[in-house]
């Protein structure tokens, strides 16, 4: 018996290949949820908050303009270093970030007020190791978030992308179609399992303006790793033809004109 593949999205491979990229054409639409997700970990002036698996550092530098002294860590060194450069050029000096593994954190037992993961635990190759340290690492009374998109289903826009790769490319290690933490039940146990109490998970819908739908996959498809791993497991000639299939599909049930494309998450918030 052989092991299955491992997911390519549970290393930084992909994610320091796309990271300008990202940092362009997809943070835009997370950084939406920073300001829920630090509301939601009662995050302020003088918190301390982890920042796990930060990408480009949105979240860490809405927590500074907060008043609040962030540790923000990813596995990913080209995020991390996108993140340095941001707070160089804003003149942040209470942002302070690393390379390293969710997994395995590297900072001492009860040490924050808060600890976040915006759409970077979903990714991690167990789950339950990664939300264990979150727990670890906050003090009594602290609060961890984790965020997870809802199924491709209910997201317009990504609904017809991950239709057309489903069916086409069903062996996906993710896709918007089937994603981890995708409903509310689900994550909550999982905050729940790893000795969280008071555990809640709410849905946030934010909207993202975009010059068109078409516009929209295009940014994505060039810059979002899960459709970089996608895109990696067909020949180029294979991915142009389906590229093209998911263009006419959006063009035609949104047209052409700009949009604002719904964005929709879970949120789930534990006390340690």
């Amino acid at each position: 018996m052989t092991d299955p593949p491992q997911n390519p999205l549970s290393g930084p491979r992909l994610w320091d290949r796309v990271a300008p990229g990202y940092l362009r054409d997809v943070a835009p639409g997370l950084a939406l949820f920073c300001g829920e997700a630090l509301r939601l970990a009662r995050v302020g002036e003088g918190s301390r908050v982890a920042d796990v698996a930060c990408g480009p550092g949105s979240l860490s530098l809405a927590a500074a303009r907060l008043g609040a002294r962030a540790s923000a860590l990813d596995f990913s060194a080209e995020m991390v270093e996108l993140l340095r450069q941001r707070a160089a050029a804003e003149g942040v000096s209470c942002v302070e970030a690393q390379v390293g593994d969710g997994m395995a954190l590297p900072w001492p037992d009860g040490e924050f007020d808060a600890a976040i993961s915006l759409f970077g635990l979903i990714f991690f190759s167990d789950r339950a190791r990664g939300l264990a340290e979150l727990h670890r690492i906050l003090r009594p009374g602290g609060r961890a978030v984790i965020s997870s998109w809802v199924p491709a289903a209910r997201q317009p826009v990504m609904a017809d992308v991950w239709t057309v790769l489903g069916s086409e490319l069903p062996d996906l290690p993710y896709s918007r179609v089937r994603p981890v933490l995708a409903e509310p039940g689900e994550l909550r146990a999982a905050i729940g399992a790893a000795g969280f109490r008071g555990v809640e998970v709410r849905e946030v819908i934010q909207h993202l303006e975009v010059a068109s739908a078409v516009e929209h996959w295009r940014t994505l498809e060039r810059s979002a790793p899960p459709l970089l791993a996608a895109r990696e497991t067909v020949p180029p000639e294979r991915w142009a033809a389906l590229s093209s299939r998911i263009a006419e599909r959006i063009e035609s049930r949104f047209g052409t004109e700009s949009i604002q494309v719904p964005l929709i998450a879970l949120l789930g918030v534990g006390i340690r």
